[in-house]
């Protein structure tokens, strides 16, 4: 699918593609994983694969300023989770940055590799200057990937979701291009 700037992206081990209807079954389990949605708290998990379907056109139809790829194992092709931004300000040369991974996966380098191609990305072809993150002040791992990466913490921002009747502080980082080192 073409997705405009957007490409297909590759690493090691990693491609890392365009998010595409064919996916709507893998990206159903994923979201619908306890594990993967634990930390999720502006969406419930999909009810049905047609929910997920409305999802993928929604990035994929209309919003030039959110992409997500699919993260697929270049050795197995197995589906692993998913990656992209969110929120692309083209004028202020930032975007949000976002991702998720199935358990199996957790703990093996995949997300620190298809984030840094997404980075590399953002800082080369979309011209970002800075890039951000918003982490539950609980996901242990996602707050370890965005260390490894370069990220800095920024603040608390304070009962930043409501989910369930319940608010969720949450943490904010950020990257900028030159301290990326490209």
């Amino acid at each position: 699918m073409d997705r405009g700037i957007f490409k297909d992206l590759e690493t090691g081990r990693l491609l890392l593609r365009n998010l595409a209807q064919d996916d709507a079954a893998f990206f159903y389990r994923e979201f619908s994983d306890p594990a993967v949605s634990e930390y999720l708290f502006d969406a419930d998990p999909p009810e049905s694969v047609n929910e997920v379907l409305k999802w993928i056109a929604w990035y994929n139809d209309n919003n030039p300023d959110h992409n997500r790829w699919v993260i697929v194992n270049k050795e197995t092709g197995l589906r692993m989770g998913t990656c992209g931004f969110h929120i692309w300000d083209a004028r202020n040369n930032r975007v949000e940055i976002g991702y998720d991974l199935l358990p199996e996966f957790w703990g093996k380098g995949y997300m620190r590799e298809a984030l840094q191609a997404a980075i590399d990305f953002a800082f080369t072809i979309m011209n970002i200057h800075r890039i951000y993150a918003v982490t539950y002040t609980g996901n242990h791992r996602s707050i370890k990937v965005l260390e490894k990466l370069g990220f800095h913490k920024e603040g608390l921002l304070r009962d930043q979701f409501l989910f369930r009747g319940k608010y969720y502080d949450h943490f904010q980082y950020s990257l900028l291009k030159e301290e990326s080192g490209i």
